[in-house]
């Protein structure tokens, strides 16, 4: 694949509160050079799509919402995260960054193959906006940074001008969640707390980075999301943050593979799994959803505890742990007919505290 068949869809995402509206029309200026120009440093095939959350600003890019988008291309309504806009004096629900995050990765139609990414812009809390950052805000962008993690989507975040003076630690907390959500994600942060940034260039530094396979960019940055997370919760990451694991299920094994991760009952678990395998000599290869007219054979399965089986498949999401137990991941397959198998799943499993 050439530089310039490179597939990168990019979703730019903003707060349509009123405090954001310079932002969208500063961003609407500088787009068109700024798309040209990354074409130019970083060719590629590149799907651009501008949504705003739960509002509109005229005479922009921003002219439909994520909701519309959304419902407009078959997605239930009563499936998304982000509650609908109340009304004139309802505008939290437009600055819903983390739950309409969650929307977008599990539901917009990436395109096969493509680089997946949102660049969200705001200017307060990303859980509907405030200055203050207590656990609620904490937990909605834990459940964006799990949403972007499983769908494989890189967000890059964009704090811009407070609209009110916040207190140092204030300023500090909601710039330290902004950073978060960008690099656990493997994307770019951009922090313009004091005046209007150079947009042509941030967009322009945003599609370059959106290149850059997500799984690459996420190792890279995670020493410096663990210091931010460390220096937000004393030393230690808050319960209730996603915590990763990764690892290999090979077809050979018929004893699987041990996670080392014991999961209490009711604890929500997400799931995601890609991959190719054969079972026998010429039976696939199969996705782990495996070989559905062959009663499940060749799919992915765990185990939780001794003998408590689920037929987990291509993946789960935010899915509650019906026992509690030892974590193992396994081919399936009939006992004793492992041996003939060839190739593995790569498994990723986070786990969040219910």
């Amino acid at each position: 694949m050439t530089d310039a068949s490179k597939k990168v869809d990019l979703v730019v995402l903003i707060d349509t509160s009123a405090s954001m509206k310079d932002e969208a029309e500063a961003l609407n200026k500088g787009m068109v050079t700024a798309i040209e120009d990354a074409k130019k440093a970083c060719p590629s095939d590149l799907r651009v799509q501008f949504l705003g959350i739960e509002g509109t600003f005229a005479s922009t890019e921003f002219t439909k919402t994520a909701r519309q988008y959304l419902t407009g291309i078959g997605v239930d309504a009563g499936t998304l995260t982000a509650r609908a806009h109340g009304g004139a004096k309802d505008s939290s629900a437009q600055e819903q960054i983390a739950q309409t995050v969650v929307d977008l990765s599990r539901h917009f139609d990436w395109r096969a193959g493509a680089e997946r990414a949102l660049f969200v812009l705001g200017d307060e809390s990303l859980d509907g906006g405030g200055l203050t950052i207590g656990a609620k805000a904490v937990k909605a962008n834990d459940r964006a940074i799990e949403a972007a993690l499983a769908g494989k989507v890189k967000v890059h975040a964009y704090q811009t001008t407070l609209p009110s003076q916040p207190t140092p630690e204030q300023e500090t907390a909601l710039t330290e969640e902004y950073k978060r959500l960008a690099l656990r994600t493997g994307g770019e942060y951009y922090i313009h707390t004091q005046g209007l940034a150079d947009f042509r260039k941030v967009l322009q530094d945003a599609i370059c980075a959106s290149r850059v396979p997500v799984d690459d960019s996420i190792k890279d940055k995670e020493k410096e999301a663990d210091a931010i997370e460390g220096e937000a919760g004393g030393g230690d990451k808050p319960a209730g943050r996603p915590v990763p694991w990764s690892g290999k299920v090979d077809a050979t094994s018929e004893q699987g593979t041990a996670t080392g991760i014991t999961v209490s009952a009711g604890e929500l678990i997400t799931v995601l799994a890609k991959g190719w395998a054969n079972y026998g000599m010429n039976n696939g290869p199969f996705s782990p959803q495996g070989n559905p007219n062959h009663s499940e054979t060749g799919c992915l399965k765990m185990r939780i505890g001794a003998d408590h089986i689920e037929y987990i498949q291509n993946g789960v999401f935010r899915w509650p742990a019906p026992v509690s137990g030892d974590v193992a991941f396994i081919y399936h397959d009939a006992p004793g007919e492992y041996y003939n198998n060839t190739g593995h799943f790569d498994v990723t499993f986070y786990r969040e505290n219910a």
